[in-house]
């Protein structure tokens, strides 16, 4: 199952360098508040910043204020900017992406609600050892392994490599976010797509090659034990990488490394697409505090733009959640596990924002609401 890989190799954007000034006053604008947006003025973001229109660009910037930010806009004057707190941009806290003066998307910083964390300490609960056998025991925790320490080691190897590659102390890497981008890195460097098939190359790989005697019905999902210790080895010769496998062991392999190294499970899924069920598996994640794609290449491939339609997420599986099978308006549905900005579920919290709009597959991308 699944389309070979195209690899991509960014490097991640560089962060917001900020800029000390001080902001100077400017003149009030009309007896009635409008927003300093609508005049092209600069204005106070909250004590510490300053959103400063640039003319030339057309735009706002946001520096930061070496003291308290001083400006005056319409009813508002100087002493409530001074000091205020809340007053922000319209739609930060609510429009799907991570602005500046937030810490995760939406949460954080400026915005009331808080970002989730997604460590988990109690990930070692529950590891069924058996691997799975036919339809319908294709379950998320027979596939993940995550009794064999093998994966414990591959998830090590992930921090270290991807720090040495962003040239950084690795106990830099200690945020769900940063362990999200070493496993993408580290899975699209070390592993390469290879056809599933009745009788094909990952089959053969398992069964002919090394005797495990392993079928598991629908597809061949490979456990992800299986993918480490066992698809690169000399007897599978046609392998040119370090693992081998189709897209859905592909994304097995990054949820049991994420679980292994102690991310929770609510913070990772496996995904199918809707349009052509069984043709391509993924991870969902939770990414910058807003689930997101997680496929071949690094983290950030998939955040901005909608180009491929087999990433119109239709079910999903996990950890502590499955079966792995399509299904439409089922038990596994995406939308019950995996909506941003929810009422319930495993991310809402009291002053968490609701988006106004239905779910769709379209959440997972950063210019969309939910």
């Amino acid at each position: 199952m699944g389309f070979p890989r195209t690899p991509s190799r960014r490097r991640p954007a560089a962060g917001f360098s900020a800029i000390l000034i001080l902001a100077a006053g400017l003149p009030a604008a009309a007896t009635d508040f409008v927003h300093p947006r609508a005049l092209d003025l600069d204005y106070c973001v909250t004590r510490d910043v300053l959103a400063s229109y640039d003319p030339r660009a057309g735009d706002y910037t946001y520096v930061e204020v070496d003291g308290t930010c001083v400006s005056r806009v319409g009813e508002i004057d100087v002493g409530v900017l001074g000091v205020v707190d809340t007053f922000i941009d319209p739609g930060n806290c609510q429009d799907g992406k991570q602005n500046i003066l937030e810490s995760g998307v939406d949460c954080g910083g400026v915005c009331d609600a808080q970002c989730v964390d997604c460590i988990d300490p109690w990930t070692t609960t529950y590891w069924p050892v058996a691997v799975p056998g036919a339809t319908p025991e294709q379950i998320g925790p027979r596939l993940l392994q995550l009794a064999d320490d093998q994966l414990l080691v591959r998830a090590y190897d992930a921090l270290f490599e991807f720090a040495d590659e962003e040239e950084r102390p690795v106990a830099e890497l200690d945020t769900s976010d940063e362990i999200f981008a070493a496993i993408a890195w580290y899975v699209d460097d070390h592993m390469t797509w290879r056809a599933d098939g009745s009788g094909g190359t990952n089959e053969t790989c398992i069964n002919v090659a090394n005797g495990l005697g392993y079928s598991p019905g629908w597809d061949f999902p490979i456990p992800a034990s299986y993918t480490v210790n066992y698809t690169g080895l000399p007897a599978c010769d046609n392998c040119p990488a370090d693992f081998c496998g189709d897209c859905e062991d592909h994304a097995i392999l990054r949820q049991a490394l994420a679980k292994r190294i102690g991310i929770s499970s609510k913070c990772v899924w496996n995904a199918l697409d809707l349009n052509l069920p069984g043709a391509h598996e993924y991870n969902v994640v939770l990414y910058r505090s807003k689930y997101r794609l997680m496929d071949y290449g690094e983290i950030d491939r998939w955040l901005a733009t909608h180009d491929w339609s087999a990433h119109e997420t239709e079910s999903n599986w996990n950890y502590i959640h499955g079966p792995r099978k399509p299904d439409p308006g089922g038990s596994n549905r995406a939308e019950d596990f995996t909506y941003n900005y929810p009422l319930s579920g495993l991310l809402a919290t009291p002053d968490k924002v609701d988006c106004p709009v239905p779910w769709t597959f379209h959440t997972y991308y950063e210019d969309t609401c939910p």
